[in-house]
């Protein structure tokens, strides 16, 4: 499969279909070892997806873990570097072409396996480069090979890195450096649109190891292989992160590769999914590791890294939810993002199972706040009064984000070109092209056809949408629940039956008008109440 800009709905279609195993016809089944130092018990994995993470603090043994595994298909190449696994024996089940099978210290014939650490490997090759008296020499002999220039796998790339090319090559160079598996290294040449040509040696590590990554799945990898992978969240932003893991997912599936990485990045943990997370921890008093799977959402926060000082989490459905409520929030009480992480759950079904199940006992000392999208908002009340608050993005009309700000960007193009400095003829030309797309994938495809980041695009609509009085009055209805949701407020019957929020919080920033809430019938003139935000409303 050859890299493309992948539609939500597309990069939606790759995380399910990974975790279709049966649709790989070899992979790892389950893994147990014995008799690991620093372990307190077995190490045993079991598989729910052809994509697998391993999280842990620094030290406890997380990347020891899958070079050890890797190892196994290397006649301890690896594994001789770690003093843990000297002892280790271990069993395996694998499923080879169809036909399982099980194993003891070695690995069946007819599987072939890779390592990939992306920092350790860009950082080798720039030190290599930077050595050698004359890398164009290097080169010599060699044809440039230019896929990734083709129009389609191009625009796939420039939206994994957030940067656009003009041409974009590499060569592959063999035997040069020396590398303990034998792996080649490519050699890119980009040319930018502003005439700027530059290579490896010259190019940012962020952006090297987007590419060396895409290069090694895409044009290295063997099919139906095993992939191991230390830590590609190393130099790259939360951004690029995001959008690789889409990337390597979709490689997974159509290549039929079997994926275990390690990593401590919150986002890449997003992506990869509760079910197919392994955390390892160490127990200080004894100074020994343990590994288990996150059936708890405090495991899971661990692994997300949260540390003590923060207060807790915002979920929220996917990336543009994520700026809309952090561009409100940074509006109404910047503070609160200071305490608070947002962190994307990819649909709001997985939002409404976190709400349903999280009883913890005794409480924790984080606080989990759920955000649907504006179009759940009829789902909000049923959710509400459990142990995680639960609210919904501000939307009059009950909308996703992007269904709120499409038309906002439709009607103030002129505007919305202006506050991003870009040509509004390009601007309007682009909207147009979205008019009948996918509304999920709109704002990320004009950010590509502009050269710009989808959250200063974002960012440049809401600034609008934020200007429309309606708007604010439902952002600060947003934040007021929000901020009171420990409380309880004074709700009264007014002479037109209906119920208004007597707190002075509501009606010094509301007024007295924007301050009804709905309240179950039959009850009496006065309550005090938990008031909640469905999107649209209070209730109570």
């Amino acid at each position: 499969m050859e890299v493309g800009v992948m539609r939500a709905a597309a990069v939606s279609d790759a995380w399910r279909k990974v975790q279709k195993l049966d649709k790989y016809p070899s992979r790892l089944l389950a893994f147990k070892a014995m008799d690991v130092g620093g372990f307190k018990s077995e190490v045993e994995l079991s598989f729910k997806s052809a994509v697998t993470a391993v999280c842990g603090k620094n030290g406890v043994g997380k990347t020891t873990l899958i070079k050890y595994i890797f190892s196994a298909f290397n006649d301890g190449l690896i594994s001789d570097k770690s003093a843990r696994f000297h002892s280790a024996v271990f069993e395996a089940e694998w499923l080879v072409q169809g036909t399982k099978q099980t194993t003891k210290n070695n690995v069946p014939n007819g599987l072939t396996a890779f390592y990939l650490e992306p920092s350790r490997e860009c950082t080798r090759i720039i030190e290599y480069l930077k050595s050698t008296s004359n890398s164009e020499e290097l080169l010599e002999g060699l044809d440039a090979n230019t896929s990734f220039d083709e129009q389609s796998t191009k625009k796939g790339i420039e939206s994994i890195i957030g940067k656009s090319y003009k041409s974009l090559k590499f060569y592959e160079v063999s035997e040069a450096m020396p590398h303990e598996l034998g792996y080649p290294f490519p050699y890119f040449v980009v040319e930018l649109h502003n005439g700027s040509v530059y290579s490896n040696v010259d190019m940012g590590m962020g952006e090297f190891a987007c590419l060396y990554v895409i290069w090694f799945l895409s044009k290295f990898i063997e099919s139906r292989s095993f992939l191991f992978i230390e830590e590609p969240e190393n130099f790259i932003s939360a951004y690029s992160q995001l959008r690789l893991m889409d990337f390597i997912a979709a490689q997974s599936y159509s290549q039929k590769i079997w994926i275990m990485l390690s990593t401590h990045s919150e986002h890449i943990l997003s992506k990869v999914g509760i079910e197919n997370i392994c955390i390892i921890s160490q127990h200080l008093s004894e100074g020994r590791s343990t590994l288990s799977n996150p059936k708890h959402v405090r495991k899971y926060l661990s692994a997300l890294g949260l540390s003590k000082g923060v207060t807790g989490i915002f979920v929220v459905e996917d990336e543009l939810a994520r700026f809309f409520l952090e561009y409100i929030l940074d509006k109404y009480d910047s503070d609160i993002l200071n305490d608070y992480s947002v962190i994307q759950m990819r649909c709001d079904s997985n939002i409404e199972k976190l709400v349903k199940h999280f009883e913890p006992t005794p409480s924790p000392d984080y606080e989990i706040i759920a955000v649907l999208d504006a179009d759940q908002s009829s789902e909000v009340p049923a959710l509400s009064g459990r142990h995680i608050y639960i609210t919904a993005l501000p939307s009059s009309s009950s909308l996703t984000p992007e269904l709120e700000l499409w038309p906002v960007l439709v009607d103030t193009i002129e505007s919305v070109a202006e506050i991003l400095d870009v040509d509004e003829g390009r601007l309007r030309e682009s909207v147009d092209d979205q008019a009948h797309a996918d509304h999920h994938d709109r704002f990320s495809v004009i950010a590509t056809a502009l050269r710009k980041n989808k959250r200063d695009v974002v960012y440049a609509v809401m600034r609008i949408w934020y200007s429309i009085p309606n708007n604010q009055i439902l952002v600060k209805k947003f934040c007021l629940a929000l901020l009171g949701r420990r409380n309880k407020t004074a709700c009264q019957k007014t002479i037109t039956n209906d119920y208004r929020i007597q707190g002075a919080e509501y009606t010094q920033a509301l007024g007295e008008e924007n301050c009804l809430i709905a309240v179950p019938a039959n009850s009496p003139p006065y309550l005090e109440l938990s008031v909640g935000f469905n999107g649209v409303s209070f209730f109570s």
